[in-house]
């Protein structure tokens, strides 16, 4: 391969490591009247494509929110900023047909799954 395209892989999978952070807070985030979706045991294509879809609209926001977090000191105001970011990351997780629960699903097991994490790169690859 070349150099560009393992430079875009190694960003795509960046972004979805940068994601992780959030989980804990976006796990929060989810609303108790969301219907639990129950993880499978194999994720299709469809899902595929959604979790691509939500993590590349994710990646853009979080590019913005980190630069406002970074100009922020006070820590009320970062405790503000990161929620309004989850909000927005569970709406464009919801508006995609996935729950919160199986996208942080599909991103946890993206870490030690390479073959999932290698169709999660080549979907957002096609998105972009």
């Amino acid at each position: 391969m070349d150099g560009i395209t393992e430079r875009l892989k190694a960003a795509i999978f960046s972004a979805l490591v940068l994601t992780l952070m959030f989980i804990p807070v976006l796990g929060q985030a989810q609303g108790q009247n969301e219907p639990q979706q129950a993880a499978p045991a194999e994720i299709g294509e469809a899902q595929i494509l959604a979790f691509a879809n939500a993590q590349n609209q994710v990646v853009q926001i979080q590019q913005k929110y980190n630069a406002v977090l970074a100009e922020v000191k006070d820590a009320q105001q970062q405790q503000n900023i990161t929620q309004k970011f989850n909000d927005e990351m569970v709406v464009i997780i919801q508006n995609t047909g996935l729950t919160v629960e199986l996208y942080n699903t599909i991103l946890t097991r993206a870490q030690t799954d390479e073959q999932l994490k290698a169709r999660i790169i080549q979907a957002m690859q096609s998105l972009q």
